[in-house]
């Protein structure tokens, strides 16, 4: 894409403020809640943004082997992108249950931030640097917009 000339809808969504966006993460993550609450679990037994149940499970059963969630990046919004972003700014899907050691496997994991509870990592194209500057002045803001995937690990895992 020419960065000179973006189309037509990437310039309509430069004119809207940022926080609606963030707001728009908020709004799909309460209504894949109440899908979770109402249909999700019920009646299959799993939850969009956790998984199936069984994989809960295991992973809580078992930390240090599948102690670290891995999701897919749907949408994500800020008021700032100068701010500290934390899970509250994505919206995502549950992939899957890895081992803690993906995180040290693959050179295209980063530590993206923490919450109280977790540490979650940026998972970018791996034919992409984050590293690279040119795109944006501060490592967090690339890893924003680079995030194909997240890498969700509680303290607790940290601490075995």
């Amino acid at each position: 894409m020419d960065a000179e000339k973006p189309g037509l809808i990437l310039r309509l969504l430069m004119k809207v403020d940022p926080g609606v966006f963030y707001w728009v993460v908020q709004l799909l993550k309460g209504a894949a809640a109440v899908a979770d609450l109402l249909v999700l679990g019920p009646l299959f037994g799993r939850s969009f943004s956790h998984g199936p149940r069984d994989e809960q499970r295991m992973s809580r059963a078992v930390p240090s082997r599948r102690g670290a969630q891995l999701v897919q990046v749907l949408f994500r919004g800020t008021y700032s992108l100068l701010t500290n972003h934390t899970l509250d700014n994505f919206f995502y899907r549950h992939v899957a249950y890895v081992d803690p050691e993906y995180i040290l496997e693959h050179d295209n994991v980063t530590l993206h931030g923490m919450t109280d509870r977790h540490a979650f990592f940026c998972v970018s194209d791996p034919a992409f640097d984050v590293y690279e500057m040119s795109s944006a002045p501060f490592l967090w803001i690339i890893q924003f917009f680079r995030a194909e995937k997240l890498v969700i690990v509680s303290h607790d895992v940290f601490n075995e």
